[in-house]
């Protein structure tokens, strides 16, 4: 009798914590990730590491092709990039797509960023939503995280990459 009037109630409730599971580990910024160590690759095969750009500020972007939401923010990034001195902060965009699939896009698109590839499933970085970006400042500190789609052009927005860069107007 029990069940025959609150199933639905305990299904409900299933569901509802199934979906709270789901969202947090979706949605979630990923533990800590050692930015240092990743081995990363241009298209073409040379390797590259984040220490490379030691001394300036990263914007560090996930992203894939087929991501509707990554190839939306791609023009406000390129705005942004734009607008900021390239001697105090890098663009860098890490697909873990197939070399041949990223450097189409990059040939066709022609965006301004240093487009790279990690030779591994982001998600096994903990990364389970792209776009996610991390800013990470040129001591090599991440100071902050986005989850999704940002409009990266925005004068506060600007404002706020142009400082933790320590970029003077």
């Amino acid at each position: 009798m029990f069940l025959k009037k609150n199933g639905l109630r305990i299904a409900g409730i299933i569901v509802a914590i199934a979906l709270g599971v789901h969202l947090y580990y979706k949605y979630r910024v990923a533990p800590d990730i050692a930015f240092a160590g990743l081995v990363l690759y241009t298209p073409e095969g040379e390797t590259k590491k984040l220490s490379d750009y030691k001394g300036k500020t990263i914007f560090l972007n996930f992203w894939a092709t087929w991501c509707a939401d990554c190839i939306r923010e791609m023009p406000s990034m390129a705005n942004a990039q734009q607008q900021l001195d390239s001697t105090k902060i890098v663009f860098v965009l890490i697909s873990d797509e197939t070399p041949e699939k990223v450097a189409a896009y990059r040939d066709r698109k022609k965006f301004p960023f240093e487009f790279l590839l990690i030779r591994q499933p982001v998600a096994d970085l903990g990364i389970n939503a792209i776009p996610t970006t991390y800013l990470i400042n040129a001591a090599g500190e991440v100071v902050s995280t986005k989850i999704g789609s940002e409009k990266w052009d925005t004068p506060e927005m600007v404002e706020r990459l142009r400082n933790m860069a320590g970029i003077s107007h």
